[in-house]
């Protein structure tokens, strides 16, 4: 048995692809897996698989130049896509203004758009676009007009972070921790299996030490370790006489180790730290607020959102 500290980390991996195999893996462990030319076949392995959850892990941004356009996708986003219509005073072409789409992978695939997909195709993301025939993407899209472009994300002005920036951090915390977690619904999760994960083969049972533990006495701190021990052992001793991980985990107590990948636009991330690290909604646990407290600091000094600190923080 270890007692671990939590630990966060924020994904700065930019390629798309590889972002999603990151994210996917930690569900499994088996980031030992991951090879300079596996993200695609994984990316691939998910779509074909129907587990595209995990393409949620990436995301991107749209410029339109066409208001007929912007007005179809305005029309039938049904998933999630997020839409500004800002000042833009550099332009001077049809409009001063500046129309911006974004969203992840699978949003934008369900989408449906061909604009968009025609787009993430031409950018060179067609093994990540599967709710559209590539040929029909062609046959249906004029090359002579190119209304739709994808743009960095060094590009997006302050008053449009909130929507179409997408940060993702790696958490290592207890399960206790994630259930809170989850319940962000407007963002995406991986999460380590414990139906798939075998502890036992991965060196023994890791759990997260909680915030009270150094500040408690040793009768405290002895039957704490002590029940986490008897947890342990039963589930070694039930994996040895034949159960499968995910009849096993029944025994394991919130205090275990586990990984979480989370993604949110920007928007998502405000009311996250709002609610577990502000509490604006009473005082939040002290173990998630540690956690919150780790992407509070990454958010606050990120490049991008120093820009704007006033309006996220």
């Amino acid at each position: 048995m270890e007692l671990i500290e939590p630990k966060v980390e924020m994904i700065t991996e930019r390629d798309i692809y590889k972002r999603i195999e990151l994210s996917g893996r930690t569900c499994y462990k088996s980031e030992d897996k991951i090879k300079e030319d596996s993200a695609k076949k994984f990316v691939k392995s998910m779509i074909k698989s129907n587990h595209t959850a995990m393409l949620e892990h990436a995301s991107l941004v749209f410029q339109v130049d066409s208001y007929f356009i912007w007005d179809t996708i305005k029309t039938f986003n049904r998933r999630y896509l997020n839409i500004t219509e800002c000042l833009d005073p550099n332009r001077s072409s049809q409009t001063n203004r500046r129309l911006l789409v974004s969203g992840n992978i699978r949003a934008i695939n369900e989408s449906k758009n061909r604009f968009l997909l025609k787009a993430m195709v031409d950018a060179g993301y067609e093994d990540a676009v599967y709710s559209y025939d590539k040929i029909e993407l062609d046959k249906d899209y004029s090359a002579d007009i190119k209304v739709v472009d994808i743009m960095s994300i060094e590009n997006i002005q302050s008053e449009e972070i909130l929507n179409h920036y997408y940060p993702s951090f790696r958490c290592i915390t207890d399960r206790a921790v994630t259930h809170e977690m989850v319940r962000h619904r407007p963002a995406s999760f991986a999460q380590e299996s414990q139906r798939y994960v075998n502890y036992e083969k991965k060196g023994g049972v890791e759990f997260i030490k909680p915030y009270w533990f150094d500040s408690a006495c040793y009768k405290e701190k002895l039957l704490f370790k002590l029940s986490l021990q008897n947890s342990e052992g039963i589930y070694k001793e039930l994996i040895e006489a034949g159960l499968k991980p995910q009849e096993a985990r029944g025994v394991l107590p919130n205090a275990t180790k586990t990984e979480i990948v989370m993604t949110a636009p920007m928007y998502e991330w405000q009311h996250f730290l709002n609610l577990r690290y502000f509490g604006t909604t009473g005082a939040p646990h002290p173990d998630i607020k540690n956690i919150a407290s780790y992407i509070h600091n990454y958010l606050k000094y990120d490049e991008l959102v120093s820009k704007t600190k006033e309006i996220i923080l």
